[in-house]
């Protein structure tokens, strides 16, 4: 694993258990959960999922937290679920997991980015009850920030997460963060050197941003470096390069599928990526074409 830092109608589905409906008779953080969601009380359903996940839960329930989770998106992708602001020096904030598939080995990554009016100090997140994913000090300027895991052996799993955030000027911010579970469908994969397949979701949230493809050619080495050529695009999603100008050699041809949802004023990103090396303009290349 390395880690890095850079600074600059469907409730049926829910209680369709045959011991769902004792659960309307508990006094409990599930039950509770449940009502403030049928009471249209999003921040309360949130408030009451995050207690939720701190009980001793068996599987079935775990599930139900999870599938009442992604419900709780319809109403406006996730922007009611917390009434929490940032911090007056915190401007941004986002986590991102990453599934990433390399032309001869996979790799799952994290990471934790924002914009900053002050230095930030440390950065920790940790997964209930006590599992530290990322405890990092910092020294670096105000402005943009990356925090960076990345040759993880598994993805960032779905659970309840603490996030800890502190400047240099002495605060410290914190928000409870619920995960759903990684993306199971590879909706990217290779055919070739140089075209590859994109499986477009099945089932899609209105209110939340379509999902998007970023293509981008990098110079090699890679690195930190600005792409020479980039395309994004919701709709008609290319499976193949076009005839670019570019000088001759070798670069690095980065694919990613980009699904995106909120927490409050948290930007929450699932992302599938696919990376290889090429060789320009020695390919043999075809027009922008989109799967049938």
């Amino acid at each position: 694993m390395r880690l890095g830092f850079i600074a600059a109608g469907l409730l049926t589905t829910v209680f369709a258990s045959p011991v769902s409906a004792d659960w309307f008779n508990k006094a409990d953080s599930l039950t509770f959960a449940h009502q403030k969601m049928l009471q249209g009380d999003t921040a309360g359903g949130f408030t009451a999922m995050v207690e939720a996940w701190q009980q001793n839960l068996n599987k079935e329930e775990r599930d139900n937290l999870i599938d009442l989770l992604g419900l709780s998106l319809d109403e406006d992708c996730g922007r009611s679920l917390s009434q929490q602001p940032l911090p007056a020096w915190l401007n941004e904030l986002s986590l991102r997991r990453e599934r990433v598939q390399l032309a001869s080995r996979g790799e799952y990554r994290f990471y934790i980015r924002g914009m900053a009016n002050d230095p930030i100090k440390e950065l920790i997140f940790t997964r209930w009850p006590g599992e530290t994913v990322v405890n990092l000090s910092l020294s670096g300027r105000a402005g943009p920030f990356e925090m960076q895991l990345e040759d993880l052996n598994a993805p960032v799993a779905e659970g309840l997460y603490k996030l800890e955030v502190s400047s240099s000027n002495g605060e410290t911010w914190n928000s409870w963060i619920l995960l759903q579970p990684p993306k199971p469908h590879q909706r990217l994969s290779w055919v070739d050197a140089s075209t590859w397949r994109v499986a477009k979701p099945t089932q899609l949230n209105n209110v939340c941003q379509k999902p998007f493809q970023t293509v981008g050619i990098f110079p090699m080495p890679k690195e930190e470096k600005a792409p020479v050529w980039s395309d994004e695009r919701a709709t008609n999603l290319p499976v193949s390069l076009p005839q670019l100008d570019v000088t001759p050699g070798q670069y690095w041809l980065d694919v990613a599928f980009i699904e995106q949802r909120w927490q409050g004023m948290i930007l929450i990103e699932n992302v599938q990526r696919l990376g290889r090396a090429v060789t320009l303009p020695d390919i043999n290349y075809m027009d922008i074409a989109a799967p049938k």
